[in-house]
């Protein structure tokens, strides 16, 4: 395994490492035969990944190295380790990873047994053992079997016996003593380090698979596995077309809206705090990311597919708003769009390829094209339109067409901008639960409402009917006015 820190070569567009896709890998992927190969077809495993499959390559007490041959998927005898030493654990990789080296990433798993080589078992990765080996990054996943009773109970590799990690330490820097290779190992690092690296070479691995699906590097076998998982997805309208044409002049076909909240542009996907509210008739496609507490309302459109957007924390992206990058423009810049912190763009604004720093306004139906610097506390006026690489400096409102600067904002004024920021994070909470409910829970709530509904007057009277008194709808301060303000 290589470094996972990004410290490798140069990066492609999704910002991974420039891996690159050589014969070692293609082969593994495609010229190999209908047997299963253990490192693309094994599943990963539902709980990684904090917990994973392995496969076991070399087992606790062996001297023998053994390896993955990529082409055949079988396990293959590398070498005979040169020094007096044998592996303290069992030895292997996770599947369905890829690191910097175009090698799948390396685990030893505590436990009790050796196991057979080419075997899989459930493991938990409990530490991270950073590895210099001839100069160049081999870090090492420390895992414990998540099946076997003496070791499952460790979390993290601080809870093992000191010997057991200086066991670990001084294999790997005397096994290749004798073959004249220096190995360093340095601190180990815990758990928390341990599975964003694993997490990191899922991400790899999965960018690399659909790019060289799109590049048509994977063979004739990978173009037909792609090519048919492409007309599976379509089958089910297929199916639903030809039942309409065989039903002739007495059929109605019903419409089948594609609109996908969050869509992925080939290895770019939308990353959405979970913490934040995307309104379901919105679209963030391709490379965008969404902070905490952020939210995106109806029907705007976030599309990251040429270059990234970035919107921080507490900000809010409000109704039929677009938000859009640029790939080139005449003075040769690539401009993301960088949203920050506590923003408000009000309805129907359009920003393209601009930066907004933390706690600005723009206003509604505002437009800010490529490269344009809103500062800090500055605000756009509604309807306004900033020119390419305009800067509107902090505590200024600008406004027009072409903006330009009108006032300097007042100290109630810069406070409004962070409430509004703070309101509309509230609102997306109530927001965020309407939207969340359940069919059933939906219907529960319409009878409830037909229950305690009121009625006139008069019509009660003639019924001799006393209703009970409806609940009492208590909204969030950000929509009404407290009891203070109503009691006045």
């Amino acid at each position: 395994m290589a470094n996972h820190s990004g410290e490798a070569s140069g990066k492609n567009s999704s910002g991974f490492p420039q891996v690159v896709l050589n014969e070692r890998i293609l082969s593994s992927m495609s010229r190999r035969s209908i047997a299963a190969h253990p490192w693309h077809d094994l599943e990963i495993g539902p709980g990684a990944p904090a917990v994973f499959n392995c496969v076991v390559e070399i087992g606790k007490g062996s001297k023998v190295k053994y390896e993955l041959d990529k082409t055949s998927g079988l396990i293959k005898v590398d070498r005979i380790l040169y020094s007096s030493v044998v592996y303290p654990h069992n030895y292997g990789f996770i599947p369905r990873t890829i690191c910097e080296d175009s090698d799948p990433m390396d685990v030893l798993v505590l436990m009790q047994e050796p196991v057979l080589p080419g075997s899989f078992l459930r493991a938990r990765a409990i530490g991270l053992m950073p590895m210099i080996d001839q100069g160049e990054k081999d870090d090492k996943i420390i895992a414990v079997c998540a099946d076997d009773p003496e070791f499952r109970h460790y979390k993290d590799i601080k809870e093992l016996p000191p010997h057991r990690l200086a066991e670990i330490r001084r294999f790997f820097e005397d096994y290749k003593k004798n073959e004249n290779k220096k190995v360093a190992v340095e601190d180990f690092l815990p758990a928390e380090p341990a599975i964003e690296a694993i997490k990191y070479s899922m991400d790899l691995y999965a960018s690399y698979i659909v790019e060289s699906l799109r590049q048509g590097k994977m063979g004739t076998l990978g173009k037909a596995i792609y090519t048919v998982g492409f007309w599976i997805r379509e089958t089910g309208q297929a199916i639903d077309r030809l039942g309409c044409r065989l039903q002739g002049n007495y059929y109605f076909q019903e419409q089948l809206s594609r609109h996908r909240t969050l869509m992925n542009i080939f290895d770019k996907a939308p990353v959405v705090d979970e913490d934040a509210f995307v309104a379901p008739s919105a679209s963030i496609i391709g490379d965008v990311q969404v902070g905490r507490g952020s939210s995106v309302w109806y029907g705007c459109v976030l599309r990251g597919d040429v270059n990234r957007i970035s919107i921080g924390s507490g900000t809010n992206i409000q109704d039929n708003s677009l938000v859009h990058v640029a790939k080139s423009n005449l003075s040769g810049k690539v401009l993301p769009t960088i949203i920050g912190d506590n923003v408000t763009v009000g309805h129907s604004a359009v920003l393209h390829g601009c930066t907004v720093e933390d706690e600005a306004f723009v206003g509604m139906g505002a437009t800010l094209l490529d490269g344009v610097y809103v500062e800090k506390y500055a605000m756009v006026a509604a309807g306004a339109l900033v020119r390419q690489n305009a800067r509107i400096p902090c505590g200024e409102v600008w406004g027009g067409n072409p903006a330009r600067f009108l006032r300097k904002l007042t100290e109630e004024e810069m406070a409004f901008i962070s409430q509004s920021a703070l309101n509309y994070s509230n609102l997306a909470k109530v927001h965020a639960a309407e939207n969340a409910k359940s069919f059933d829970e939906i219907e529960f709530e319409k009878l409830i409402r037909k229950k305690f509904a009121r009625r006139d007057e008069d019509y009660d009277s003639m019924l001799g009917v006393v209703r009970e008194t409806p609940p009492e709808l208590i909204l969030p301060d950000n929509i009404l006015p407290d009891k203070v303000q109503k009691a006045s």
